[in-house]
């Protein structure tokens, strides 16, 4: 089984298609597809009819998309998100299960509201619950979640990243919030989108040491530090992970 993440897929340009149209051509009957969130630029979407979502359609991919949001999302309605049929978001945080895997899907939003054009106000009042709320629910929830797993892989996926070499740099908020759980429940991915390009990093603590992908390059490109910056995604195949790029120029 292969997990394509694909993140900040929401330009839709000539880049996003290319790669809906490569991972169409390679992907197997038990592959699954990650979106990690700003799904529609800029500002989400307005409502469940919104033409937007016909932009998706048009990629055309052949095997289960699983969605989360990110913060362009939240600048529009969230719930159409949620609620669209042609992709999988049960909820803003949810879990699903494949073979030996367990992922755990979340809503970084909810832990850092108050960054990237985003307030506790604007999603309080967007979702119709206060944010700190719902942020203490979802951590709850993820905890007993992550409690309970027996799986052999541990991934949590989330929009934004807790370190990058990219354009955000380290995010200490999501830090002090994930890195106490995955170096507890012993989670070996955590995965994101939010910064526009590709990278693998191992992050170290004390007692514990996890990969951190971004898989940002899906429709426009962030510069990195010392590396070159290319479109495309990543692949995780049990515990090999491939940056897939596309045969574009920047």
């Amino acid at each position: 089984m292969n997990i394509y993440f694909i993140g900040d897929i929401g330009l839709y340009n000539e880049v996003s298609y290319q790669i809906a149209n490569e991972i169409n051509d390679e992907i197997k009957e038990d592959d699954i597809i990650i979106l990690l969130g700003d799904n529609f630029y800029p500002y989400g979407v307005k409502d469940d009819l919104d033409e937007q979502f016909k932009l998706f359609e048009e990629l055309n991919f052949k095997n289960d998309v699983y969605a989360i949001l990110g913060n362009h999302d939240h600048l529009g309605e969230p719930l159409p998100q949620i609620n669209y049929t042609n992709w999988i978001m049960d909820n803003f945080y949810y879990q699903k299960t494949f073979d030996n895997i367990d992922i755990f899907f979340i809503d970084t939003c909810l832990i850092d509201p108050n960054n990237f054009c985003l307030s506790d106000d604007i999603i309080s009042f967007k979702i119709g619950i206060d944010v700190e709320f719902i942020k203490n629910k979802m951590m709850l929830w993820l905890h007993n979640k992550l409690s309970k797993s027996k799986k052999d892989i541990k991934i949590i996926c989330g929009h934004y990243p807790i370190i990058s070499f990219g354009k955000y740099s380290w995010n200490k908020t999501i830090a002090n919030s994930l890195i106490p759980i995955i170096t507890k429940y012993k989670v070996d991915y955590y995965v994101s989108g939010h910064d526009h390009n590709l990278q693998i990093i191992p992050v170290k603590t004390k007692e514990y040491t996890f990969t951190q992908i971004i898989s940002g390059a899906a429709s426009c490109l962030y510069s990195l530090k010392n590396e070159k910056v290319n479109y495309g995604w990543i692949k995780l195949n049990k515990n090999k992970i491939d940056k897939k790029l596309i045969n574009k120029k920047n």
